[in-house]
């Protein structure tokens, strides 16, 4: 509900010139994300997973104690049906008042985590939120000066894209602020005057331009096209792309073309920036400034030998010994620093 998007543009067009303008404004308004909705209605109503097989333990225990003192073949399927009954007693239900109280809550709160042992500052019901609000400036230009050049025709050209985000402490972040205040609304002498800021808001840029010449000989029949763009994205070095092409037409509908072409792209904003708390699991963007204070690039691990490692460490009884012991099962990851994506095509 609420979600308000709106475009704007402004084009001004002649005979060898075209410029154009336009602004993206995004507002998420009310929306919020189905899966955390789902795990945390679930877990802050029936608790967590080894809550709920306790409850279902006790209750199968206790049907077996109350109907012969053990289970068969006989009560088996009554027993299981008896101790799930018990374990979701607490659940909330679709179409109850109860139910209806606890998800408007969760889709209030811009947390997505929920308050356990190891995340203690959690919300108690968790949350689902999904704010996001931005804007995008984009700015491009071309000019033909192809009647000011006597050989060839010439084409050259321009643009400039700025993305505004606003941070929400949830999926964009300031990161200026210190790690541990990034996810808290700014405090002015002790205070949280404006609950919805969140610091500074987020710039990313990218600025091009590009040259083209074209010339084409026997009556036509063979173009040549040759260009060069740059690309400017203050997190990265410039970017070259060039590209010759050659085309020689023999008849209608009968072409042979050659080309040579080199293409960068920047990572995009989410990729870039992003800061995303999906529920006891942190996913950040890939520029390296992001990587102070956090050092996920130096001190990250395969995931199978994660999983590998708490399986062995797991059977060996959790302790810091066996953690210790069997270290060596973990395979360091070598994260890359983010950098632009290449394609060369022939």
């Amino acid at each position: 509900d609420n979600v308000i998007v709106q475009n704007h543009k402004l084009e001004l067009k002649g005979g060898d010139y075209l410029v154009r303008a336009y602004v993206s404004i995004e507002n998420t308004g009310d929306s919020y994300n189905v899966k955390p909705l789902a795990d945390n209605l679930d877990l802050a109503s029936g608790g967590s997973g080894t809550a709920w097989a306790a409850k279902y333990k006790t209750a199968l225990n206790t049907y077996a104690t109350n109907n012969g003192g053990k289970l068969t073949s006989a009560n088996l399927a009554a027993a299981t049906r008896y101790a799930r009954e018990q374990a979701d007693a607490s659940r909330v239900v679709p179409g109850t008042q109860a139910f209806n109280d606890l998800k408007n809550t969760i889709i209030g709160i811009n947390n997505w985590d929920i308050k356990s042992s190891t995340i203690p500052d959690a919300p108690v019901t968790g949350g689902a939120a999904l704010v996001q609000k931005s804007r995008l400036y984009h700015v491009e230009g071309q000019w033909d000066l192809s009647k000011y050049v006597k050989y060839f025709d010439l084409l050259v050209g321009g643009d400039a894209r700025i993305y505004e985000v606003i941070p929400d402490g949830n999926n964009f972040v300031d990161f200026s602020r210190p790690i541990a205040d990034r996810n808290k609304p700014v405090i002015v002498d002790g205070k949280v005057p404006d609950s919805t800021d969140f610091g500074k808001n987020i710039l990313y840029k990218k600025f091009g331009g590009f040259v083209q010449a074209t010339k084409t000989f026997f009556n036509d029949k063979l173009k040549l096209f040759g260009s060069l763009r740059a690309d400017y994205n203050p997190e990265f070095s410039v970017k070259f792309t060039p590209r010759v092409a050659a085309v020689y037409t023999v008849a209608q509908k009968h072409n042979f073309r050659v080309t040579y072409q080199q293409g960068y792209r920047f990572p995009a904003l989410f990729e870039a920036l992003s800061y995303v708390n999906n529920g006891r699991v942190k996913r950040v963007g890939s520029l390296s400034y992001i990587n102070d204070g956090l050092g996920y690039l130096d001190n990250s691990y395969t995931q199978a030998s994660v999983v590998n490692f708490n399986a062995t460490v797991k059977a060996a009884g959790n302790s810091d010994s066996a953690a210790l012991a069997n270290r060596n099962l973990l395979v360091v990851a070598n994260l890359p620093k983010a950098r632009p994506e290449q394609i060369k095509s022939f």
